[in-house]
């Protein structure tokens, strides 16, 4: 080859320094890159769960409306289960029911998405919840209690999932807003005819008001203020255990575990999904907040009027109104289990006052 044209292709070479230094380039530009595009999916992973829960939220204020106001939960869809001197059986949940079914007695998510596709079977339905349903940031795989299947006439249907896995729960109702107040301590009877027996006082955080009855129109003078259902997972144990629906056909004289649907709101220290200092003795913080508190140490929020918002952490911790329906009795001499921040809050808003009627 003649020198000159040798000496050419010799000039379009790279040196072993010139290969360091581009690699190092682009070493540089991924360090750079990647904190911004994982920000950048986080950001779109919470915009998307805020579309779903919306859609969700959506959903619920139309069976609102197409069941004269009533808020499906525990009191409404779900207690007739744990009643059999009236007839009914949480046996009756069990295997392929309908799609509107709730898979336990606190599920208030199946009667409000069943006709869109979830199957009619409990097992396959309650999958549907979580996986297809959820958050798009809930990522941890839940786990099924043994003890939990015991006795559970549709076991080997939840079995089956067990082994493919199933994500954690995404939305927690505030329990409060499914119970009734002292009015109806005795029990009360809807049209279709069962009773309703379960209420809740002070050990909640608050104490809801005498003539609570969990229907859209009791929830509070400004409903945009008051929160549907939230971003959340009780976290039990060393995975985020499901309560199937553990003892099915026992007879009941209280309300059952909350299981998957609803839990205590974050301004109580002690719970499940949310507190620094969890009641249940197998939960453990901060695993709790962590599969909760999912979106950059925030969660999103859905409210009575439809509407969706991030709420962070220690906001969550601090103002308690949103939690609870308007004229509920705040005081926490007699909840000594709030947090410290919701206690100051009230201090400085409602100066002198020790106890307080919530917005």
């Amino acid at each position: 080859m003649p020198a000159t044209q040798q000496s050419k292709h010799e000039s379009h070479a790279f040196t072993l320094i010139e290969l360091l230094v581009v690699i190092s380039i682009i070493a540089l530009l991924i360090g750079i890159l990647l904190p911004a595009l994982g920000s950048a999916r986080s950001t779109a992973r919470r915009l998307v769960c805020s579309a779903n829960m919306r859609g969700i939220a959506q959903l619920e204020y139309q069976y609102n409306m197409d069941n004269d106001d009533w808020i499906p939960g525990l009191n409404t869809t779900g207690w007739k289960y744990e009643q059999p001197a009236l007839g009914f059986s949480t046996e009756m949940l069990a295997g392929d029911t309908s799609s509107t079914t709730p898979t336990n007695s606190t599920d208030w998510i199946s009667p409000i998405l069943g006709e869109t596709g979830l199957s009619a079977n409990r097992a396959t339905r309650l999958v549907q919840q979580f996986n297809n349903f959820g958050c798009t940031e809930a990522e941890f795989i839940t786990t099924i209690y043994p003890a939990g299947l015991s006795g559970v006439p549709d076991a080997t249907d939840f079995e089956q999932f067990q082994r493919r896995g199933i994500l954690q729960v995404s939305y927690l109702m505030p329990q409060v807003f499914g119970a009734f107040g002292s009015d109806f301590a005795t029990g009360v009877i809807l049209p279709d005819g069962y009773g309703i027996r379960f209420g809740t006082g002070f050990n909640d955080g608050a104490k809801i008001p005498a003539n609570y009855a969990p229907r859209l129109e009791r929830v509070g003078r400004s409903p945009s203020t008051k929160v549907m259902f939230a971003d959340g997972s009780r976290f039990m144990s060393e995975d985020l255990g499901l309560t199937i629906s553990a003892q099915l056909g026992r007879t009941m004289t209280g309300p059952p575990l909350l299981g998957n649907w609803c839990a205590n709101s974050p301004i109580v220290e002690g719970s499940t999904a949310y507190g620094r200092d969890p009641f249940n003795p197998n939960a453990r913080a901060p695993d709790n907040q962590l599969a909760s508190y999912r979106h950059n140490g925030s969660i999103n929020v859905a409210y009575f009027d439809g509407h969706i918002s991030s709420m962070t952490q220690l906001e969550s911790y601090t103002d308690p109104r949103p939690w609870f329906p308007s004229d509920s009795i705040w005081d926490p001499s007699q909840y000594p289990n709030a947090t410290q921040e919701s206690i100051d809050f009230m201090a400085s808003n409602y100066p002198g006052q020790t106890s307080v009627k919530i917005d």
